[in-house]
This record gives structure tokens, sequence and C-alpha cells, in this order.
């Protein structure tokens, strides 16, 4: 597991099988740009996100060497039986996908969708999480908020 401190009083977890599904995808010489959801929970205190589980790349998405756009309704089908398995514990907490880059950083346009998520629809936590994977498997985890003017980067602890 690893952990990212997001405030005083807030940690991101990150379980293993998670950043193992994401590392399957890390981008090498050619290969297109993968990605998906982050699913998770959020102990009642918010003192701590846990990302439990991430979705893969479909056949529905629109994938290229340097772009990755997830298709909404296969994504939603994902969210929505993750919701029914869990009694309503585990719901989506943000996005992941891959750069061709080995120090991964967002792009003007991921840190655009994520701002762009956040003002047109209502999640049931105070934010997003954003994952990006770099070619030799780093990763920037960034969190924003409809609130926070710039997406932050989380640091490690």
């Amino acid at each position: 597991m690893i952990r990212y401190r997001i405030d005083t009083k807030t940690i991101l977890s990150i379980e293993n099988n998670a950043i193992n599904k994401m590392l399957k995808y890390c981008q090498k010489k050619e290969f297109y740009e993968s990605g998906g959801i982050l699913l998770g929970k959020c102990r009642k205190d918010y003192s701590e996100f846990i990302i439990t589980d991430v979705s893969e790349p479909c056949n529905r998405d629109k994938r290229g060497r340097y772009y990755f756009i997830r298709d909404k309704e296969s994504a939603q089908k994902v969210i929505n039986e993750k919701w029914q398995q869990s009694n309503g514990e585990i719901n989506y907490l943000g996005e992941w996908h891959t750069h061709p880059e080995i120090i991964p950083k967002p792009s003007f346009l991921d840190r655009k969708v994520l701002k762009e998520c956040l003002i047109n629809n209502e999640y049931p936590f105070h934010g997003l999480f954003l994952i990006i994977v770099g070619i030799e498997g780093d990763l920037y985890v960034g969190y924003q908020t409809k609130e926070m003017k710039n997406l932050k980067q989380l640091q490690k602890i």
C-alpha cells in the first residue's frame, strides 16, 4: 500500500492490487495511452480515502500515443456494479491514465478535464483524484476540489 498526504487531517491510501493493475499498462515504445477510473471509499470522518480498485481499459475507449478518452458508459457500468456489490461503500474517486514520459505530469488537457468533471457533476466526496503512470512506473498523484484553483500534487508519506 502506498500513502499520500492530502492535508494535515487527511491521507490517501492506494491498495497494492490497484497499483499493480495500473502498472500493467506502463507505456513502452509505441504503446498507446491506457487508463480508467479510480474506485474506493472514504472513512466516515474523512480522515482517509482508500483506492481499492481501478478499472482497466476497454475496447470502447479512444486511445492513441498521446491521448486517452475513456468510454463514459462502460465506466458508469463499472461504478454501478462496484457500488451495488459493496452495498454502497465503493464509489468513484477519480481518473487514472498513462503518459509516455519517465516522470509523469498532468497536461493542460488533464487539468481542464478534471476541473470540468468537478464543475459539471455531483460526487459523494469533496474532490477527485488523478493518477498518471509514467513509462517506468512512477506515479503522479493529484487531488482537486471545486474550491481549489489548481490540481494539487500529493506527496508520498
